[in-house]
């Protein structure tokens, strides 16, 4: 096995360690901000969430093109891995465009 197979589940691991401690603080920060930069998700409006789900989806098409050079995996896991990567960012994507739209009215 490559030593990215051993690394990349590292690296998903502590992007998730972060990302819930980032959940937890923003638990207690309810203020949501609509200018400016945040380097924080859960401080965005849900418009600006949706922009930000915009580039995600934008950015996931040069990582779906780079996996099969990238890694070892098999066909069926990468094809997968592409689906489940564009179907999530889609749902988030109609939910928090749903979101900006019920807070907006």
């Amino acid at each position: 096995m490559s030593t990215l197979s051993y690394i990349l589940p590292l690296v998903i691991a502590i992007v998730v360690f972060f990302s819930l401690i980032a959940a937890i603080r923003a638990a207690k920060q309810p203020k949501k901000v609509d200018k400016g930069f945040v380097f924080n998700y859960f401080h965005l409006s849900y418009r600006r969430k949706m922009i930000r789900t915009l580039i995600l989806l934008l950015l996931i098409i040069p990582v779906i093109i780079a996996m099969p050079y990238v890694t070892d995996w098999s066909r069926s896991t990468i094809s997968l891995l592409s689906a489940a990567m564009i179907f999530s960012a889609l749902v988030q994507f109609i939910f928090t465009f749903y979101q900006w739209k019920k807070k907006e009215a």
